[in-house]
């Protein structure tokens, strides 16, 4: 596993920011098309925030479209579905491939949303209204699966009390 720890770019300038974006994405890239038979997780924890960027979707469509080929899987976390217009124009290439990214992608795990974002997330994730509703009153930890075309669930995983201990983010939110 190689895991990389952006934080210290939190308060970076959006230039040093894009430079860092870029030459982690390209190191990623290089990595995927390295045909070493290896199978890999990509998984991008800040979604919303590398998709203002036209060159990273760019990068990351392409990583969708040659999954199979370069024997990866992508997952692309937001925390929440902001709104569309942050990333790209109107119209532009980059918004299209964005939507593109979220339509084609066939597992979508969705966890509970503000009131606000449900509009949007039922938009772009296409939920029926029963599932829009469901949005804003998931418990922490229940997620609604969607798999393919086939019906979505609700999952509400289990943890050991050592699992729990070591996954729980619980500590790091308190104010």
């Amino acid at each position: 596993m190689t895991v990389v720890d952006t934080s210290a770019l939190l308060h970076a300038t959006a230039e040093v920011r894009a430079l860092a974006s870029a030459c982690i994405g390209a190191w990623v890239d290089s990595v995927l098309r390295s045909r070493d038979g290896r199978f890999r997780l990509v998984i991008s924890e800040e979604g919303w925030a590398e998709l203002r960027d036209p060159y990273i979707v760019a990068a990351m469509d392409e990583r969708l479209r040659m999954a199979g080929e370069w024997r990866c899987s992508n997952w692309l976390i937001f925390h929440e579905l902001e709104d569309m217009d942050q990333f790209g124009e109107e119209g532009s290439a980059q918004r299209h491939q964005v939507r593109g990214l979220i339509s084609k992608s066939p597992i979508k795990i969705i966890y509970g949303q503000s009131a606000t974002a449900v509009p949007n997330a039922t938009e772009l994730l296409k939920l029926n209204p029963d599932e829009a509703e469901l949005l804003t009153t998931l418990p922490q930890g229940v997620g609604l699966w969607r798999i393919g075309e086939s019906a979505p669930v609700l999952v509400h995983p289990l943890l050991t009390s050592r699992a729990y201990e070591l996954f729980n983010t619980d500590a790091g939110r308190e104010g």
